[in-house]
């Protein structure tokens, strides 16, 4: 097989970016779990679409998991940054112009009613200021134009479901349409050679408890693709899923879905009608990515689900981690379906009451059996974990000096960027998706320059005292 230098070049770059992920999420997860590693094809064609619930801390995990080389699809407004849009370059990632990215406020302002799909605009200029394909954002629903009749009129795909809030009209803000032709065709050369793609169908990253609806270019890849003579492409749904992430040390579970394939049958029906067969074939990405998840209605309810799934197993046994998982995905069906039945509601009460008393304890459900020891038991378990913590203390306060304002420097900004990018943004509830993120961003840059810095003070000093 020949490898051409820039492909030899962006393997080693690829295995430098692999090396730092690993120390990354080494230092941030204390568990990572794996499930039905099976499921992932070890060669060939392979688009890998996941949940986006956490920035860059998603591809990072990603990488640190799946042995072979992927491709990233990252934002065109994310390869500019400085250090992120580096190390993206370096390990081969396709630029892609998410369209948000471009949004911008309309001239004017613009009134409709509801049910109807027209819209009327005083001081507009939708003539110049739309084109046909980009969209108009009212809250989280985006729609799309699909005729402009003057530069007062103009008409949505579909009918408006809210009432206008101002008679007197409200300023809009325009989603503009992009051209992705380029990406297409990056993603389309890169299958060909057997490659794999990443993609996050959701756009952004965000931290809710569910899936944000999926855009369409995962579908229209893979059929271009297909088209343009890639075989036997496949989609592989991958679930992330993350235990308290904003904590120095937490979990975190990979779950392989089932793989998709794309038929004949359905590429000669795109080419007659493009918009039925996205849409059939997204509602089966959705789908099994929700089948890789533990998805809730909100924050609240995610924790019940978590602590009946702890409670759910018979005592003096522990479940494995997979068993556990699927679990709690019934759990969440449970929830989803049953939510405000109420025996479902008086259970919430119990686990309530339940939660207080743990909290008040400063315990957690999974730390209940050892209260159940025998005394002598209980005595060595004490005995050892006074030890531990001894040792760790020793080594932790010896290194104090110099870790502490590392570790407060890195939540400070990372906080300060949490709260800027929550402000930005329409989908985010905390902005704990970008804490972690950014945080290890900057301990990327910070810690080399610190310990370079350290070495050449030490070096220089005790060179000057050897030499005085």
């Amino acid at each position: 097989m020949n490898i051409s230098p820039y492909e030899l070049r962006a393997f080693n770059c690829y295995l430098f970016i692999k090396w730092l992920c690993r120390v990354v999420i080494s230092s941030i997860f204390t568990n990572i779990t794996i499930i039905h590693e099976e499921r992932l094809p070890l060669y060939g064609p392979l688009i890998v679409v996941s949940n986006h619930n956490n920035q860059f801390v998603d591809a990072a995990l990603l990488i640190y998991a799946i042995p072979r080389q992927m491709c990233f699809l990252v934002a065109t407004k994310t390869l500019k940054r400085k250090l992120i849009g580096t190390l993206c370059s370096l390990a081969g990632c396709i630029s892609v112009y998410r369209p948000d990215d471009f949004k911008y406020t309309g001239v004017g302002k613009i009134h409709w009613k509801k049910g109807t799909n027209l819209i009327h605009g005083r001081d507009t200029k939708f003539t110049l200021d739309l084109n046909l394909g980009d969209k108009l954002q009212f809250d989280l629903e985006k729609i799309v134009i699909t005729e402009i009749i003057s530069d007062t009129q103009l008409k949505l795909e579909t009918p408006l479901q809210l009432e206008c809030p101002d008679k007197n009209g409200v300023q809009f803000s325009v989603i503009p349409k992009m051209d992705q032709s380029e990406t297409y065709e990056q993603v389309s050369a890169s299958l060909k050679h057997g490659n794999a793609i990443v993609i996050f169908p959701e756009g952004g990253s965000h931290d809710r408890t569910n899936l944000l609806p999926l855009k369409p270019g995962v579908a229209l890849m893979a059929f271009f693709s297909i088209l343009d003579g890639a075989e036997d492409v496949v989609i592989l749904p991958v679930g992330l899923v993350y235990n308290n992430v904003k904590k120095d040390q937490s979990d975190a579970t990979i779950y392989y879905g089932n793989v998709i394939s794309i038929t004949r049958e359905e590429c000669a029906e795109f080419e007659r009608d493009r918009r039925s067969v996205v849409t059939k074939l997204l509602g089966k990405i959705e789908q099994e990515i929700n089948n890789c998840m533990i998805t809730a209605p909100d924050i609240k309810i995610k924790k019940w689900i978590d602590l009946c799934a702890s409670l759910y197993p018979p005592e003096r046994s522990k479940v494995p981690v997979n068993i556990a998982f699927d679990l709690r995905k019934f759990i969440s069906k449970i929830f989803w379906k049953y939510g405000d039945s109420p025996e479902t509601l008086e259970l919430v009460d119990k686990l309530s009451v339940y939660k207080k008393r743990l909290d008040n304890g400063y315990l957690h459900d999974d730390e209940i059996w050892l209260l159940k020891q025998s005394m002598y038991s209980a005595f060595l378990s004490f005995l050892e974990d006074t030890i531990r913590l001894i040792c760790y203390s020793i080594i932790g306060l010896s290194f104090a000096p110099l870790w502490v304002p590392l570790y407060l420097l890195s939540n400070y900004l990372a906080e300060r960027h949490r709260v800027k990018a929550l402000k930005n943004s329409s989908v985010k509830l905390v902005g704990t998706d970008v804490f972690v993120s950014y945080k290890c961003l900057v301990l990327i840059v910070v810690v080399p320059l610190l310990n370079f810095s350290l070495g050449l003070f030490i070096g220089l000093y005790f060179y000057r005292l050897v030499n005085w």
